[in-house]
């Protein structure tokens, strides 16, 4: 909703996305634009920011079976690790350490 406000008040995409561009992620795995929307009788700007989706990683399988006769099995591993890696989230570590390592200035 910041950024939107921000483009709205006339802040241009371009700069934004220049912003963006020294954090340094990977070219081509995210894009931003402005849109404008209609909320009820309220025009404002949509930031409107996309990030390239990864190929989903197999989930891990610790397969284990009871009994020798049990055709069925149970696996186990944690969901919360599985969840962020399928897909792409980041803890605040890891928006520290993009933002330490961009080309910004220290203010």
């Amino acid at each position: 909703m910041m950024l939107g406000c921000l483009l709205d008040a006339g802040w241009p995409v371009e700069e934004l996305r220049a912003v963006l561009e020294r954090l340094r992620l990977a070219a081509g795995s995210w894009s931003v634009r402005g849109e404008p929307v209609m909320r009820g009788p309220l025009r404002a700007t949509l930031a409107v920011v996309h990030r390239a989706r990864r190929p989903r990683p197999e989930p891990p399988h610790d397969h284990k079976h009871d009994h020798p006769h049990d055709h069925g099995h149970s696996h186990s591993h944690d969901h919360h690790d599985h969840h962020a890696a399928a897909h792409g989230h980041r803890n605040l570590g890891d928006i520290r350490a993009i933002v330490a390592a961009a080309d910004l200035p220290p203010a």
